[in-house]
C-alpha cells in the first residue's frame, strides 16, 4: 500500500489496470491487485468435475424439484450439495451418479411397499405395480392418495412427467415411453401426494 501522487488517479477509487485506487482520511492510497491463484489440485479438481456433472445430469430437474420441495427457491441448491455428498459414486476423474439414492421429492406421505415395474416392449410402456393395502391407522397413507412418476433417459436432457397418473388404492401406474427408450436407457421414480397437493412423500427409485 502506498500515497498515490499520480495526478491522473487524483479522485479516482476502484480498479485501474494492475492496481487498485482508494480513499481513506482524504488521502488517496494505491496497491497492486494480487494475484488470482488457482493451484488445481487433485482435491479442487475432483470437487470441480463432482458439481460440474451433477448440475448437468440434475438440471432437467430443476422446476420439478422446487415444487416438490414446497416451492422452496434453494431446494435446488441444496439438493446439488446433498447428490455430491451423499451420490456420487467413483473415483476422479470416472465418476457417476447412483440415481437410486437421488431423492426428487421429500416429505411425510406413506410410500408403499414392494413397488415393482413391468416393461411391455410392443407398447413401449412401463407399468409399477404395488400394494394398494393401507396399514392400520397411518395417517400419512390415504387410498386417494395421488401418484406421480418420473422417468428420465441416462443420456438425453429429456423427462416423462406423469402426474398423478393414479391413486393409491389402484395399485398400478402405466407410463407410454418414447420410442427408443427401453430399461437399460432410463431412470424411474415413483412418488405420492396427498388428494388437496399440501403433502408429498419422499420419491423412491424404481429398479427396471
Amino acid at each position: 500500500m502506498a500515497i498515490s501522487k499520480l495526478p491522473f488517479l487524483s479522485g479516482i477509487s476502484g480498479k485501474v489496470g494492475p492496481i487498485v485506487a482508494y480513499m481513506m482520511n482524504n488521502k488517496q492510497y494505491i496497491r497492486s491487485l494480487p494475484n488470482p491463484r488457482d493451484p488445481k489440485t487433485p482435491a479442487q479438481l475432483a470437487q470441480r468435475a463432482k458439481f460440474s456433472l451433477v448440475n448437468k445430469r440434475l438440471s432437467p430437474f430443476k422446476q420439478l424439484i422446487k415444487q416438490n420441495y414446497g416451492n422452496d427457491s434453494s431446494a435446488y441448491r441444496k439438493l446439488v450439495g446433498k447428490t455430491i455428498r451423499e451420490c456420487v459414486v467413483g473415483e476422479y476423474p470416472d465418476l457417476a451418479i447412483d440415481f437410486s439414492r437421488v431423492l426428487l421429492a421429500e416429505g411425510q406421505v406413506s410410500l408403499p411397499a414392494d413397488v415393482t415395474a413391468t416393461y411391455q416392449a410392443d407398447a413401449m410402456q412401463v407399468t409399477l405395480h404395488w400394494d394398494p393395502l393401507l396399514p392400520p391407522r397411518a395417517r400419512w397413507c390415504q387410498p386417494d392418495d395421488l401418484v406421480n412418476v418420473i422417468v428420465s433417459h441416462i443420456s438425453y436432457r429429456t423427462l416423462i412427467r406423469s402426474h398423478h397418473i393414479a391413486k393409491r388404492a389402484d395399485g398400478t401406474a402405466t407410463v407410454d415411453l418414447y420410442n427408443t427408450w427401453n430399461p437399460s436407457t432410463i431412470h424411474c421414480w415413483i412418488y405420492f401426494t396427498s388428494r388437496n397437493l399440501d403433502h408429498y412423500s419422499n420419491s423412491l427409485y424404481v429398479n427396471m
